[in-house]
């Protein structure tokens, strides 16, 4: 039986989650270590998810892939396995995926959770819908590469955070002051250091 759920799981299938490591790639990102680790958490996390919905999709078309000349060798619908064990497989497989990714971030949660009703949406139907289908599947892989994205983004800001906070005190942004008044007292009330600042200029224009 184990070697039959691992079937159902088709592993094979799960270098389409690949996409999640776009962004660590292309944002040169493999030098962070936090980042490399999330990505391969929501790598994991999606490998769960999408063999959850392989099963799912075995398990509501086992009738017509019988009719099918190649997908009537699944073991669903050669009559292998019952629906029993596929069918806790599956939910156990929906809950862990979606656990790794609430540890990475809510939104990375939330995007897996799409991620899971898109393809439960299209396992009860909808990929029997002309052109809709082609943008569901398409949206899987959209929800797979936004994972990432966010990822790196947060990388992105908490980089820039960190350059701003680390710049040299004479870099930071300092209020203006006109060489003519850099004499000025600067804890004079404001009232007083503009009359100050008046009576400068008028003195030097002359």
């Amino acid at each position: 039986m184990t070697s039959t759920l691992i079937r159902l799981m088709r592993p094979h299938q799960w270098i389409k989650n690949g996409f999640l490591f776009i962004g660590v790639v292309f944002g040169h990102g493999w030098s962070d270590a936090g980042l490399v680790a999330e990505a391969l958490v929501l790598f994991a996390a999606f490998c769960l998810a999408s063999s959850a919905v392989y099963i799912l999709n075995d398990i509501a078309d086992r009738d017509a892939d019988r009719l099918h000349p190649h997908k009537r060798e699944r073991p669903l619908a050669r009559g292998e396995i019952g629906v029993g064990a596929p069918i806790a497989l599956c939910i156990a497989l929906a809950l862990v995926g979606l656990a790794l990714a609430a540890a990475v971030s809510l939104s990375a949660l939330l995007i897996a959770a799409a991620y899971v009703v898109l393809n439960i949406g299209y396992s009860a139907g909808l990929k029997h819908v002309a052109i809709l289908d082609v943008f569901m599947i398409a949206a899987g892989f959209m929800l797979r590469i936004l994972a990432d994205a966010h990822a790196v983004s947060r990388l992105l800001q908490a980089a820039g955070r960190a350059a701003r906070g680390d710049r040299p005190r004479e870099f930071r942004r300092t209020p203006y002051r006109p060489r003519r008044l850099q004499h000025v007292p600067a804890g004079l009330p404001d009232r007083g250091q503009r009359r100050l600042r008046r009576a400068r200029l008028r003195a030097v224009h002359r």
